[in-house]
C-alpha cells in the first residue's frame, strides 16, 4: 500500500481534479470559457507532469534572478548646463 501511495503523482492528481471540476462546471452551465480553460488546464497538467515543470515540481515556481545584472552598476556622468 505504501509503494502504491508513493508512486502516485499527487500534484498531477490535484491539477486533474481541478481541471475536471472546471470542465464539469463548463458543461453544466454551457460556458465555453470555463470548459475550455479546464480542458487547457488538463492538457497543461499532463504535459507538465511528463516533463516535471511548473509549480510543485523541482523546477520551482518563481523566476531565478540574474545576479550579474543586479550587481553591475554603471556610474553615469552628468554635466551641468548653465
Amino acid at each position: 500500500m505504501r509503494k502504491l501511495l508513493s508512486k502516485i503523482d499527487w500534484i498531477l492528481m490535484f491539477r486533474l481534479m481541478m481541471s475536471g471540476a472546471m470542465v464539469i462546471v463548463g458543461i453544466q452551465t454551457k460556458d465555453m470559457v470555463a470548459g475550455g480553460f479546464g480542458a487547457f488546464f488538463a492538457l497543461f497538467s499532463l504535459v507538465s507532469a511528463k516533463y516535471k515543470v511548473g509549480c510543485g515540481y523541482q523546477s520551482g515556481c518563481g523566476v531565478n534572478p540574474r545576479y550579474r545584472s543586479i550587481q553591475k552598476t554603471e556610474k553615469v556622468e552628468f554635466t551641468e548646463i548653465k
